[in-house]
């Protein structure tokens, strides 16, 4: 079993996951386990907060599910959670 950990951008995503996969073969588990927090009334929040929360909450999410569900659909198994 092997664990990797990594937090993505749009420009690190695909390279990452191609890495990954050439080292182990296959991505069985996608465990999505990020999360920040920056809490603020809105009408104080600054903008780079709300971006900041949004990115690592959810676009980091979907970027790890786009990049891994190719390899468990070509493997007809796998799984993700968030």
């Amino acid at each position: 079993m092997h664990f990797l950990s990594m937090l993505l951008t749009k420009n690190k995503s695909r390279a990452r996951f191609k890495s990954a996969i050439a080292q182990l073969g296959k991505i069985d588990i996608l465990v999505n386990n990020a999360g920040i927090t920056r809490d603020q009334l809105v009408m104080r929040m600054k903008r780079a907060d709300w971006d900041s929360v949004l990115n690592t909450n959810l676009t980091s999410a979907y970027l790890c599910i786009q990049q891994a569900i190719g390899s468990m659909l070509k493997q007809r198994w796998g799984g993700s959670s968030t």
